[in-house]
């Protein structure tokens, strides 16, 4: 019980700490079941990038971020992230800032209908200074956004895992992202255009 106020109120305290103002009435439990949330809305802000973006859903404003997917950063605030996003995907350090500008504007174009969110309310850590939740995706042509992203050479297999809201395993879900990512690496698309020996 302790743990779990602990738990709960941590972000409140960083929040408050860097001047945002959240209430814990604001933040959702962690909940088992999975909660399908339709008609969600793409909220612009600096700080979206291709796996983490601000979202109105259910009529409140929260950070969500795609389990299992990672683009690339589109700043050069993580130095290191950005040197070990570089290696995996054979380009330039300064490659990556391009391509992870390239990665949120497609997530922004893609998410500009209105989309179904996946969610159990599980707390994704970030940079943000407000709660992070872990969340799939369904675009509004039904298709996953992870998966869409990985297609276009736009991210790579990284990041939290877990079974999927259409019950998928980890395994059988990580497999076929991890397929997905190497067909667009041999059709050299996205990212994988830039990468040693494309050019």
């Amino acid at each position: 019980m302790l743990q779990k106020s602990f738990t709960k109120l941590l972000p409140l305290a960083l929040a408050f700490c860097l001047g945002d103002r959240v209430r814990a009435e604001d933040i959702p439990d962690k909940t088992r079941a999975w909660n399908k949330i339709p008609a969600c809305e793409y909220l612009a802000n600096k700080y979206n990038d291709g796996d983490s973006f601000q979202a109105k859903v259910a009529n409140e404003v929260r950070w969500l971020r795609l389990p299992y997917v990672d683009t690339p950063e589109a700043d050069e605030r993580f130095a290191t992230r950005n040197e070990e996003q570089a290696k995996h995907f054979g380009i330039s350090p300064s490659e990556v800032t391009t391509a992870g500008k390239e990665a949120s504007v497609a997530t922004a174009k893609l998410l500009s209908q209105p989309f179904t969110v996946y969610t159990r309310w599980a707390s994704a850590a970030g940079s943000t200074r407000l709660p992070r939740f872990s969340a799939f995706i369904e675009l509004s042509d039904g298709r996953d956004l992870g998966e869409v992203l990985l297609s276009m050479g736009l991210a790579r297999v990284k990041g939290t895992k877990m079974n999927t809201p259409k019950g998928e395993t980890v395994e059988v879900y990580q497999a076929r992202l991890e397929k997905l990512e190497a067909e667009a690496k041999a059709r050299g698309v996205g990212i994988w255009a830039h990468a040693a020996g494309k050019k």
